[in-house]
């Protein structure tokens, strides 16, 4: 459980890069935008476990259906690259990096999240109602044995 947490924790943490596109309420609350996000996960996961077991492939369609707006790949994977390595590529390896970055970490995560079972993700909102250019978003994932406090997102 401790190598899952590690891994929903930076999902959670990279979607603080996100490409935010927000509508409703989420457009002044970042916490109710990933918590909309987070919940529509757990309904993914906890729904669809006879879909991953039957058509792996489109399970992990559905969780990259909410996963993949939320984290700009461009961003995230210049970072992974390093800056001298990022600026030394050309344009075409630089997609071509993202392209595999973003399809490799998105079925990762997929996957994962597929043996997650019937844990749920719970936000903890804060009191304050203005938001920062960033924003810490404070969640608790809920196992069948143990709470544990996320990292930012």
């Amino acid at each position: 459980m401790r190598k899952f947490f590690y891994s929903i924790s930076f999902f959670i943490s990279i979607a603080f890069f996100s490409s935010l596109e927000l509508h409703g309420d989420e457009i002044n609350n970042p916490e109710i935008y990933v918590d909309t996000k987070a919940q529509q996960m757990v309904d993914v996961i906890v729904n669809n476990q006879d879909l991953f077991r039957e058509n792996p492939e489109d399970f992990k369609k559905l969780i990259k259906d909410i996963f993949e707006p939320m984290v700009d790949f461009r961003r995230v994977s210049a970072l992974v690259m390093s800056k001298k390595y990022y600026v030394s590529a050309t344009p075409e390896q630089r997609s071509a990096f993202i392209e595999i970055f973003k399809n490799s970490l998105l079925d990762t995560y997929s996957s994962t999240l597929a043996e997650w079972g019937d844990q749920k993700i719970v936000t903890m909102f804060s009191a304050n109602k203005e938001f920062a250019k960033n924003v810490e978003v404070k969640q608790m994932l809920v196992t069948n044995s143990e709470s544990t406090q996320s990292h930012k997102a």
